[in-house]
């Protein structure tokens, strides 16, 4: 539930970092990429985060893996947004 909490954060965050979808605010969109950077450097782990293969997908995994994956994958996804800006 943390994790999803989270990652909606990092959603709104990216939004208020892209100009066209706040408004066209710069200095908004600069603070929020500032705060998006010192987040990303809390939250990204010092191991390799990989994406599971088909394989590891088709297999049965506890819950908490899967939940791990997902937030991971979520994870991804928004940094590589944040990269984009």
């Amino acid at each position: 539930e943390d994790e999803a909490r989270e990652t909606s954060k990092m959603r709104r965050l990216l939004e208020l970092a892209n100009e066209l979808k706040n408004g066209h605010d710069q200095f908004t969109a600069r603070l929020a990429i500032l705060s998006l950077l010192a987040l990303f450097q809390d939250i990204l782990p010092s191991y390799r985060i990989r994406l599971p293969t088909q394989a590891e997908m088709s297999v049965r995994v506890a819950k908490e893996t899967k939940k791990l994956w997902d937030y991971e994958r979520a994870l991804l996804a928004h940094y590589q947004q944040y990269l984009k800006l």
